[in-house]
């Protein structure tokens, strides 16, 4: 049988035919993006030193 959209895509149009329930992929989920904080406080253009008084 054919692999690939084409097949997946024949595969779920004869079981239609059939009467057979769809079979939904399981979706790839990915982990969460954890933000990163840099020691020290922001730096880069526009950081500014913090003075104390």
């Amino acid at each position: 049988m054919a692999d690939g959209f084409l097949g997946r895509w024949s595969q779920r149009k004869q079981n239609a035919r059939e009467g057979r329930p769809l079979q939904e992929p399981t979706p790839v989920t990915a982990p969460p993006i954890q933000p990163t904080v840099m020691p020290g406080g922001p730096q880069g253009p526009g950081a500014q030193a913090a003075v104390a008084p």
